[in-house]
């Protein structure tokens, strides 16, 4: 008889990131268990068929929101500073302010920079200018940032979620809240009886 197993899918594989995020909470059945809700959906990970329970526990949910609250504002913080020092430089020509701005655009998580390269007219030397005093173009870069909300909802949607998965396609034999219950009964989140193919 082939051996039977309840085990935690890692949240690395690409099939358990679209799970994760798919699942919508809303849509999730409220479990019997405090402060969890589930969701049901079969795969055939590994050519193994198999019942996956998309899990949210409402705390950890929360948390992690906290958490990735936390980070948006200190990416923000991050950004502003050095958008001020950005603001500041000036370039000998285009391509290079188009450059600075390029590099700094994509260096950012959770926020979108929108930003123009300028010209400006300089004089070459210091002091009061004649008629005649030479000028030079140098170029600046103006941009504004904004969060990227598509970001930030892609980032949103895994939290506080994991997904158990087990061979026991039978749903009378374990039904969904017997699922959760026998993996928490496990207290472990390492793989038993199955080893998930990477």
């Amino acid at each position: 008889d082939e051996m039977e197993w309840v085990s935690r899918v890692p949240a690395t594989l690409n099939e358990a990131k679209a799970a994760l995020a798919e699942t919508e909470p809303q849509a999730m059945t409220a479990s019997s268990r405090e402060g969890y809700r589930w969701q049901e959906m079969t795969s055939k990970y590994g050519g193994v068929e198999q019942r996956w329970l998309v899990v949210l526990y409402e705390p950890h949910h929360q948390r992690d929101l906290k958490r990735l609250d936390k980070q948006i504002d200190q990416e923000q913080r991050k950004l502003e500073k050095q958008l001020k020092k950005l603001h500041k430089r000036t370039f000998n020509c285009e391509a290079d302010a188009q450059q600075a701005l390029k590099d700094f655009d994509t260096q950012w998580t959770f926020h979108t920079v929108n930003g123009t390269v300028q010209s400006r007219q300089r004089y070459a030397r210091p002091g009061r200018p004649t008629p005649d005093s030479e000028t030079i173009t140098e170029w600046v870069v103006a941009a504004t940032i904004a969060q990227d909300e598509a970001a930030i909802e892609q980032h949103r949607k895994p939290l506080g979620k994991h997904i158990i998965a087990t061979n026991i396609t039978d749903v009378q034999r374990l039904p969904p809240e017997g699922l959760l219950s026998l993996y928490k009964a496990q207290n472990t989140s390492v793989e038993r009886g199955f080893r998930f193919l990477k």
